[in-house]
């Protein structure tokens, strides 16, 4: 059989063609949405063989991203349509109407090798010998290519070819556009250069889970099953292994999946000169590889920030300073310019951390912040410098995979902001937000695993996350490659803790981490790490914007920070006195106050993003890219905002501080305001 129609092979090209001719059974216009989504997972050029093209979807699409691409299907109609395809659009596709069951591929011809929808697993070992060393071939087939008891096939490509990852997909996800109920896989390899040694995870072999034979990969790595192993009855009666589908969308699952594997670990082959009229249409282009400096090459930095008493020796010390805030906050003076709380928050501790903890060093704060301290240390049993090795004090519970985002730190940021210049101006205000911000950490510490606080709900968090992707310094492996030789996609020492240290607190996997946002320079990996794979790297400014992930509560997250900014410029540091009272509650007049909330969120929810969105809309429509999804424009290039509004921050905070600095000396001697003078200040 032909892949998943069940005709006869010599009927084969007639059953395609009279399927192409009924128009209401071609496929969807315009790429794969996997295709799209992780195109930075290809080599950036050279080129592309697209198996079972169809009408060439795919096939033009690689064609207009610069790759000289060879489509083959074994139908006529579908091959002179990519043809006139082609022809329309100004593209150059070499389509070849032929049985892929007979037809001979040429051999190391191909950068990357894409086959979707076409479910022989016989072909694959055909695709692999066609692939260039260090291409690329992605796949779909049965599930029977790694879960077969013969393990010839999987023999077969291990000798040429190294597993990057393989996701299995539910049984319905061809429902659609196959009507077929097969579980299928994804596989992805990576051909070997001659004489390089196999590296990558077991996938060899089979092990049992809950009476089912599964890969040994997927048993490693259940999560890259998008859903659960079950037995079902067949239609010729007996019981079938197949993978019932999780709730949710299989499109976000299948994303997710991807987020997991190794950034940068594909071979980057010399681009192939090609005389390409379609211009280049990816939003997010490639990531730049440029030099970096490893900072942990000077000893004395390493030795530092390997010791297991870092960043203990300097969280401690803030600790003191917030238990003050907080102290004084309760305690001291509700004049706001003489109290502690709010000069060295709102000042002093603002002005350092957008004006040079972030802009230099990311969330080089999250490091020291104190605000997670105490919970951290009653989940780690008391446990302060030295790694406990008893069960964490925790239920340890995962968060729900719904709020595996920024949402929440962006509504906790808008509530914060609606009240800011309360927050700035009332002592106990200030005293009180700093407690709560402690207490539900501590709660979440006792419920959840790891620092789900910082990672997913601390507001401050947020926004530190987003512009760090601007900082000149990163934490990176050195070499990915090693983390796969290691322990493969999942990760051990860094990830589960060894007795040098703790699991990422921050629930990455270092191994993949190719941007700021998540990673809080905790420093634990550096001192789990057995095989000296991390690196401390000075680069260039923005370089994690130019990394081709984007998603839309981060780019949310962008219009409230950069209207915020603005919005407070007008108000706080404006002219218009009366604007500052609507927002401090000081003429008493609640109808005031809630104009300057809607003031304030209209901005930041509605106008600043609906502008972009009307004018990336006109864009499109100018382009004629009708084939690029609207919210995929307006996602990509909301990163636009990150550097703005960092520079809008740091221009607002230059003021507000210049203002208000001289208060933060007299108020070290006198911090509660009872008329101190401890350092004759």
């Amino acid at each position: 059989t032909s892949g998943d129609t069940g005709c006869v092979r010599q009927d084969a090209d007639r059953f395609w063609d009279e399927r192409y001719r009924r128009e209401e059974a071609v496929p969807e216009r315009g790429p794969a949405a996997f295709l799209v989504e992780h195109r930075h997972l290809l080599p950036p050029r050279g080129r592309a063989l697209d198996v079972a093209m169809g009408t060439g979807r795919n096939t033009l699409y690689l064609a207009s991203l610069g790759y000289e691409v060879t489509g083959i299907d074994v139908s006529g109609v579908a091959v002179a349509r990519c043809r006139a395809e082609a022809v329309r659009l100004g593209l150059r596709v070499e389509a070849i109407q032929a049985d892929l069951e007979s037809y001979e591929l040429a051999s190391d011809a191909y950068d990357i090798v894409i086959d979707f929808y076409y479910l022989q697993r016989e072909l694959a070992p055909h695709l692999t010998a066609a692939l260039r060393p260090g291409g690329v071939l992605a796949f779909i087939t049965s599930r029977y290519t790694m879960d077969k008891q013969s393990s010839s096939v999987r023999k077969y490509l291990a000798e040429r070819a190294d597993l990057i990852a393989a996701i299995r997909l539910p049984n319905t996800a061809f429902k659609k556009v196959a009507g077929t109920s097969v579980t299928t896989d994804l596989i992805i390899l990576r051909k070997r250069h001659p004489g390089q040694t196999p590296s990558g995870p077991a996938w060899m072999g089979l092990r049992s889970v809950n009476g089912i034979d599964i890969n040994e990969y997927f048993a490693d790595l259940p999560e890259m099953m998008l859903g659960t192993m079950e037995k079902t009855g067949t239609m010729y009666g007996g019981q079938e292994p197949t993978l019932a589908p999780r709730k949710g969308d299989l499109s976000v699952q299948l994303a997710e999946a991807i987020d997991r594997l190794p950034s940068g670990i594909l071979d980057r082959p010399q681009p192939v000169p090609i005389d390409m009229k379609a211009p280049e249409t990816m939003l997010a282009p490639e990531t730049v590889k440029e030099e970096r400096i490893d900072l942990l090459k000077l000893p004395l930095l390493k030795r530092v920030l390997t010791h297991r008493a870092f960043p203990f020796v300097l969280i401690a010390p803030n600790l003191f300073v917030f238990t003050l805030v907080i102290l004084t906050g309760f305690l001291g003076t509700p004049v706001g310019n003489a109290n502690f709380s709010i000069i060295f928050v709102w000042i002093v501790w603002w002005a350092l951390l957008v004006m040079l903890f972030i802009p230099l060093g990311g969330r080089l704060w999250c490091t020291i912040c104190p605000i997670p301290a105490a919970g951290e240390w009653v989940q780690r049993r008391g446990s302060l410098i030295q790694r406990s090795e008893r069960r964490p004090f925790s239920l340890g519970k995962t968060w729900p995979k719904a709020l595996r985002n920024i949402w929440v730190q962006n509504f906790a940021f808008v509530a914060m902001a609606g009240f800011s210049a309360i927050i700035l101006t009332r002592p106990l205000v200030t005293g009180a937000l700093m407690l709560g911000f402690m207490v539900v950490a501590l709660m979440l510490f006792l419920v959840y695993q790891r620092r789900v606080f910082c990672r997913y709900v601390c507001p401050v968090s947020g926004f530190i996350g987003l512009y760090a992707t601007a900082a000149p310094i990163e934490l990176r492996v050195k070499d990915p490659d090693e983390c796969l030789r290691h322990c493969g996609i999942k990760g051990k020492e860094c990830v589960k803790g060894s007795a040098q240290g703790y699991g990422c607190p921050w629930m990455e996997y270092p191994g993949t981490l190719d941007r700021n946002s998540y990673c809080g320079l905790c420093t634990e990996c550096l001192k789990t790490c057995p095989q000296d794979n991390l690196a401390l790297n000075l680069r260039s400014f923005g370089a994690d914007l130019l990394v081709p992930k984007r998603r839309l509560d981060e780019a949310y997250k962008g219009f409230i920070m950069l209207s915020a900014a603005v919005v407070y410029s007008v108000i706080m540091l404006g002219p218009w006195g009366g604007l500052k009272d609507w927002a401090n509650l000081g003429s008493g007049s609640i109808p005031h106050f809630i104009a300057y909330i809607g003031l304030l969120l209209g901005a930041m929810l509605v106008g600043a993003p609906g502008i972009f969105l009307a004018f990336t809309w006109a864009g499109k429509l100018l382009a004629k890219a009708k084939e690029v999804p609207l919210k995929r424009l307006f996602v990509s290039y909301s990163y636009t905002t990150v550097p703005l509004g960092l520079a809008a921050w740091i221009a607002f905070s230059l003021s507000f501080v210049f203002i208000n600095v001289s208060y933060a000396i007299p108020v070290v001697s006198d911090p509660f305001g009872w008329g101190w003078n401890l350092f004759g200040t």
